[in-house]
């Protein structure tokens, strides 16, 4: 880093979660004194808030960065993570392609920050539940030594992408004004003023879905305890847009725990974010659900 600050790749800028990145670079002061966004082909000479342009990824464009923030999915964080990382910068990979990799540490930066000690120039951030999760969960494992664990988690349709964003509005909109309802695209089932017990894809041969196994593993990988032995989970897909989820973890331990530990995780557990303001879209969306509770038919 210079003295003028970090100069700062986004590699998928244009998505969901890499819009909001730039967002919160700018929002939150990062020191930084360039922010490159990438993102595909489509994509480039695009002009984002801000004035910013989308480049394109190649051997050139991505030398002379000190950080590389990823957000752009596992084939493009394990073709190209590697080339930043070797071209100098310092990548912190949001997809799980790294994340269960021996030599890449498994960060969440209030639970294990001593991880990153001897990083060969990438580092993973975990599943959005699994991060919120291990907060509260350290204290009462380095005490106790948790044997057991069970988890819920309700996680919001922008996880899944922007046509499953824009499929919730859509059938929202059919269902508050008595319309056709759209037929299912990104789920088997009706999204819309619904909850669905399946988040994610199940492997060949596979009794939990990824987004399952993602936080069993990523929680063993994180307490650094690889023979936790019972851990399991239940993710379920729901109808907020984006932000609003919720992690539930019962625990079962080896030994008794003084309230200390319970004081400590609820001390730090995460605190809310600040709101954000609602397009004119999905004002004019909630403003009629409000309307229709009110007034029903």
């Amino acid at each position: 880093m210079s003295n003028e600050g970090y100069r700062i790749a986004v590699v998928g800028a244009t998505g969901q979660v890499g819009t909001l990145m730039l967002a919160l670079l700018g929002e939150r002061g990062f020191p930084a004194r360039e922010i490159v966004p990438f993102a595909s082909e489509r994509s480039v000479g695009r002009e984002l808030d801000g004035g910013l342009v989308v480049h394109g990824l190649s051997e050139e464009s991505i030398r002379g960065f000190d950080l590389a923030l990823f957000s752009a999915g596992g084939d493009i964080s394990g073709e190209w993570a590697p080339k930043f990382a070797m071209a100098g910068a310092t990548v912190i990979d949001n997809s799980s392609r790294w994340r269960m990799q021996d030599d890449v540490p498994l960060v969440v930066s209030e639970v294990n920050p001593e991880a990153l000690a001897g990083h060969r120039g990438i580092v993973a951030n975990p599943n959005c539940s699994t991060m919120q999760m291990v907060v509260a969960l350290k204290p009462l494992h380095d005490e106790a030594e948790i044997e057991r664990l069970v988890i819920s988690t309700y996680q919001a349709v922008s996880g899944t992408g922007r046509q499953a964003v824009d499929e919730l509005l859509d059938q929202s909109h059919a269902l508050l004004h008595d319309r056709v309802l759209p037929s299912p695209r990104e789920y088997a089932h009706r999204i819309a003023f619904n909850a669905l017990p399946h988040a994610g894809s199940f492997a060949a041969g596979e009794d939990h879905t990824d987004e399952e196994r993602k936080l069993m593993d990523e929680t063993r990988k994180i307490l650094e305890d690889p023979h936790l032995r019972h851990v399991r989970a239940c993710a379920h897909r729901q109808r907020p847009l984006r932000g609003r989820q919720r992690a539930d973890a019962r625990t079962h331990r080896s030994r008794a725990c003084s309230r200390a530990p319970a004081r400590s995780a609820r001390r730090h557990r995460p605190r809310r974010s600040p709101r954000r303001t609602l397009s004119a879209r999905d004002r004019r969306l909630w403003q009629g659900r409000r309307i229709r509770r009110a007034h029903p038919p």
